[in-house]
C-alpha cells in the first residue's frame, strides 16, 4: 500500500464507532498547530474523503471559519451535502489541541468549534497526543512503523517532503534508517530519473521539497541527458517527450510502467495529450488514444445484437487483432482498458468454438469434451467473472449469445439426439475400497472438477480422474442416490412426479434425506462432518460445496462464489487426510447450464404437466405435448420430457439443470492420494489455547518459519474471524484478536498452515474461553 492509502484509512478509522454503544461522532478534529500538513490539503480532498479546512471563506475549496464549519455539519449550507456513511474531518491549522480545552481563553474566532471536542474524536495517537508528522512515520502504534531519525534535518525533510513521500509505498522503505541523507536520495540524489519522475509528477510542490543545490543538479541533468529544461520546459512538455519514448525518455517511460500508481500527477498529465497524427505510429502511451479505442470497442460490442454466429467470430477476431496491443499499456495496468482485456478471453472462446468438432455418438462427444471441449465452458465462466458491473454484463450479454451460446445449443441438441436414438446407461463406479472417503460435491460441474484437480495438484496431491455420464433426469433427487454406495438400495416406483427414488426395503421415499443417510449407514458408511472427520476406518462421506445452490440462490453472480467453492473443497481434501482418510474419491450428482440474462424460454403449457422443472417436466398421461420423452433412471416405465437444446420451461432462469447437455450431464470421478510430496504428519502440535475475552493466546510445540495461525468457524473455510492471520514467535507463542463481540460463545477452530496453505493442525475451541 502507498502512505497516502495508509494515511486515509487512518483518519476514516478514527471516525469508526460501535453502534449498539456509541452515538456516532459529529466530526473528526485534526488540530495541526505547527502546519505540518497543510502541503497536502489538496491532494487529501481530491481522494474523495470528507475533509473541510478551517480558514478564510471559501467554499469551493471546502473552506471556512469556525462558524461556517459549524453550519456545515448541521446541514445548513446550500449546495453542500455530507456523506451519510463517513464522519466529515475538520482540518485546523495552526490551532493546537489544547487552545479548544478552555472556552474561557479560547480565541473568539475559535469558540464555535469547542463544544465540537465532545461531539466528535481527534485525530490523536494512542497517548493522546496529536499527529505530527515525524510522529505518523516513526510510530508502530497507529502509524507507519518506519525507523526514523529524530534529528531536526530529518524532521524538516519528511514536512517539505512529504507530498511526494504519500506515493511511496511503505514496503519499499521497511528495515531502512530514514534519515537526511536517505530522504536525499529518495527525494533526488542518486536515480536521476526516478527525480525526473517526481518533478513531472509533482511540479513545483516537488522543486520546493528539496534544496537548491539538489534542484540544480537535477536541472543539469535533465538538460544534459534529456533535453529537457525543468524550470522553463515545464511538466506537460516533459510529459510529452515522456510519452514518445524518444532516446533516453525510453528508460525514463520503463521507470515509470513499473509503479504507475505513483505518479498519479504524471498520468493527469498524460490524459491532458492528444495523440500524435501518424496513423501508423505506436499510440499506445496516449491516454486519449486509449479512451477513444475503449469507446470504440463498446460500440462494436453494442452491435452484435443481431449479427449470427460464424460473422460474430470473425468480428471479435478482427477486433482481437487490432485491440490486443492495448493490453500491454500503462492504461491497462491502471485498468482503464477493461474490454480490450475481456476481449482476450471472448477471442480464445470464439476461436475454441470455431474449431470444435462435431460429434454424433455418446464416445465421440465425451471424448472431445474430455480432452479439450471442457475448456470453453470454462472460458465463458472467467468471462463472467470479469463482469464488474451490470452495464458490462448487459453489453458483453449479446456477443455471448452470438458465439457461446449457439455452440451450446448445437452440443446440446445433438447429444440429445444421440441419446434419444441409442443407449444411455450410466456405469458407475465399483465400491471403493476401505480407507476411503467419498466427497460429494453438490452441483460440480465438469470444468470445475477440473479446476479442483488442478489446485489439488499444485499441492502435491496425486490424483486420477475417469468421466462420469450422470442419472437422468439431471436433478439432485435422481441423480445423488446413483452416485452413491448405496445405490443398490433403491428403486424408483412407476407413479413419481419429484423423481425421488424409495428405500427397496421399507418402500420409504428419500425425499427429506433421513432415508439416504439411513441406508448410508446401514451400508456401512460414515457420515462425516466438520465436527466428525472420522479417523480414516471403513467408508467414509461427506457432504461439501455450495455450488448448485449459489447456482439457483444467485443466478449469474454464483461465478464470483466459484473460488471459494474450489478452495473449500481443497482444503477439506487436506483436512480428511490429516484425520486418517488414505484415498478420497471426489463424486457429484450433475452439472448446470448458465446464461446472463436467462436461457432461451420453451413453451409447455400448465395443462400439459403434473410437474415442471427448469429443464424437465412430467407430462400428464394422455396430453401430447410434442416434447422429447426420456426413461427415469430408478423406473424405466415412469417417462419425464426434456427441454430441447438449452431451453428452459421458465422464463429468465439464468441457472438450470435436468435436461441433457454435456454441461449437465457429463461430470468427473477424482480419486485422490496424498502424493510423495504431500506431508501429512506434521510435527507441529497446538499445545494450548487460553481466552481473555475476545484475545485468544496460542502456543505450539515447535516454531517452524512461514507457519502461520489463524481461526475460522470452519476448519475448510478461508473466512477468518481474526483480523488477520499471525505467524508465532520463535517460542512458538502468539496472540490473535476476534473482532467482533457477537462471537464470543461460538464454537472455532485455530488453524495452522504452511507457507503454501497446507494445513499442519487444528483444534475446536470456544471464543472467550469455557
Amino acid at each position: 500500500m502507498t502512505i497516502l492509502a495508509i494515511l486515509l484509512e487512518s483518519l476514516k478509522a478514527i471516525g469508526k464507532y460501535n453502534s449498539d454503544s456509541q452515538v456516532e461522532p459529529a466530526c473528526v478534529l485534526w488540530p495541526d498547530s505547527e502546519r505540518q500538513w497543510e502541503s497536502i490539503l489538496p491532494l487529501l480532498k481530491s481522494k474523495g474523503i470528507s475533509l473541510f479546512t478551517l480558514g478564510d471563506y471559501a467554499p469551493d475549496d471546502l473552506t471556512g471559519p469556525a462558524i461556517w464549519l459549524r453550519s456545515v455539519l448541521a446541514g445548513k449550507i446550500l449546495g453542500i451535502e455530507l456523506d451519510k456513511k463517513t464522519v466529515p474531518i475538520l482540518y485546523l491549522p495552526g490551532v493546537s489541541k489544547q487552545a479548544l480545552r478552555d472556552a474561557a481563553t479560547c480565541p473568539d474566532d475559535l469558540k464555535p468549534m469547542v463544544e465540537l471536542q465532545y461531539r466528535g474524536v481527534f485525530w490523536n495517537q494512542q497517548n493522546g497526543k496529536g499527529w505530527t508528522v515525524f510522529a505518523f512515520f516513526k510510530s508502530d502504534q497507529g502509524g507507519l512503523g518506519l525507523d526514523v531519525a529524530g534529528d531536526e534535518d530529518t524532521r524538516t525533510m519528511l514536512i517539505k517532503g512529504l507530498p511526494q513521500l504519500l506515493n511511496e509505498h511503505l514496503s519499499d522503505h521497511k528495515k531502512k534508517l530514514l534519515n537526511k541523507g536517505y530522504l536525499s536520495d529518495l527525494f533526488a540524489g542518486d536515480d536521476p530519473v526516478k527525480s525526473l519522475l517526481n518533478h513531472l509528477n509533482q511540479g513545483e510542490v516537488y522543486q520546493k521539497a528539496v534544496d537548491e543545490i539538489q534542484w540544480q543538479g537535477i536541472r543539469e541533468t535533465c538538460k544534459k541527458k534529456y533535453g529537457y529544461d525543468p524550470e522553463n520546459d515545464g511538466p506537460l512538455t516533459g510529459a510529452e517527450k515522456l510519452a514518445s519514448q524518444q532516446g533516453a525518455w525510453s528508460h525514463v517511460w520503463d521507470r515509470f510502467r513499473e509503479a504507475p500508481d505513483k505518479y498519479s500527477g504524471l498520468i493527469d498529465l498524460l490524459r491532458l495529450l492528444p495523440p500524435p497524427d501518424d496513423l501508423f505510429g505506436d499510440k499506445r502511451n496516449w491516454a486519449q488514444w486509449n479512451v477513444n479505442e475503449e469507446e470504440a470497442l463498446k460500440l462494436a460490442f453494442k452491435g452484435f445484437k443481431s449479427i449470427y454466429e460464424k460473422k460474430a467470430i470473425s468480428s471479435i477476431l478482427d477486433l482481437e487483432k487490432h485491440h490486443s496491443i492495448r493490453r500491454d499499456s500503462v492504461w491497462a495496468d491502471l485498468g482503464e482498458a477493461p474490454l480490450a482485456i475481456t476481449l482476450k478471453a471472448i477471442a480464445q472462446l470464439a476461436k475454441r468454438v470455431q474449431d470444435a468438432p462435431n460429434s454424433t455418438t455418446l464416445e465421440e462427444f465425451e471424448q472431445t469434451y474430455t480432452d479439450d471441449g471442457w475448456r470453453i465452458d470454462s472460458l465463458f465462466i472467467d468471462i463472467l467473472k470479469s463482469f464488474e458491473s451490470s452495464e458490462a454484463r448487459k453489453l458483453l450479454t449479446p456477443v455471448l449469445q452470438s458465439i457461446y451460446l449457439p455452440w451450446l445449443e448445437r452440443s446440446s441438441t445433438a447429444l440429445q439426439a444421440c441419446i434419444s436414438s441409442g443407449d444411455y446407461s450410466p456405469k458407475y463406479l465399483e465400491m471403493a475400497p476401505e480407507g476411503t472417503c467419498y466427497l460429494f460435491v453438490d452441483g460440480l460441474r465438469f470444468d470445475l472438477a477440473k479446476q479442483i484437480e488442478e489446485a489439488l495438484h499444485k499441492k502435491g496431491f496425486t490424483t486420477s480422474n475417469s468421466p462420469q455420464w450422470g442419472a437422468l433426469p439431471s436433478i439432485t433427487a435422481t441423480a445423488k442416490p446413483a452416485v452413491s454406495p448405496v445405490r443398490e438400495y433403491f428403486k424408483g416406483s412407476e407413479v413419481n412426479l419429484d423423481f425421488q427414488p424409495d428405500v427397496i426395503s421399507s418402500g420409504k421415499s428419500l425425499k427429506g434425506g433421513y432415508e439416504f443417510k439411513k441406508a448410508l449407514k446401514n451400508g456401512g458408511i460414515e457420515i462425516l462432518s466438520l465436527e466428525n472427520l472420522g479417523a480414516g476406518k471403513g467408508l467414509g462421506w461427506f457432504e461439501v460445496g455450495h455450488f448448485d445452490h449459489d447456482g439457483h440462490d444467485m443466478g449469474v453472480r454464483m461465478v464470483n462464489q466459484i473460488d471459494s467453492g474450489i478452495n473449500d473443497v481443497v482444503e477439506l481434501v487436506s483436512v480428511l487426510f490429516m484425520n486418517g482418510w488414505q484415498k478420497i474419491q471426489i463424486v457429484t450428482d450433475h452439472g448446470w447450464l448458465l446464461f446472463p440474462g436467462g436461457l432461451p424460454k420453451v413453451e409447455l403449457p400448465p395443462a400439459f404437466t403434473s410437474n415442471k422443472w427448469g429443464r424437465c417436466a412430467v407430462i400428464k398421461e394422455g396430453a401430447q405435448s410434442g416434447e422429447m420423452l426420456y426413461p427415469w433412471y430408478w423406473n424405466a416405465v415412469q417417462s419425464f420430457a426434456l427441454a430441447r437444446g438449452v431451453g428452459c420451461y421458465m422464463k429468465g432462469k439464468e441457472y438450470a439443470h435436468g435436461g441433457v447437455s454435456l454441461q449437465e450431464c457429463l461430470t468427473l470421478n477424482i480419486e485422490i492420494s496424498p502424493g510423495q510430496g504431500v506431508d501429512l504428519k506434521s510435527k507441529i502440535q497446538i499445545d494450548s489455547v487460553e481466552w481473555k475475552n475476545l484475545r485468544c493466546f496460542i502456543r505450539l510445540s515447535e516454531y517452524q518459519p512461514g507457519v502461520k495461525v489463524d481461526i475460522r468457524f470452519k476448519p475448510a473455510d478461508n473466512e477468518l474471524i481474526t483480523i488477520s492471520a499471525k505467524v508465532p514467535g520463535e517460542d512458538g507463542a502468539l496472540s490473535l484478536l476476534i473482532e467482533d463481540e457477537d462471537n464470543i460463545g461460538k464454537a472455532a477452530y485455530v488453524i495452522v498452515y504452511d507457507g503454501n496453505d497446507q494445513l499442519l493442525a487444528q483444534l475446536k475451541t470456544k471464543i472467550g474461553g469455557e
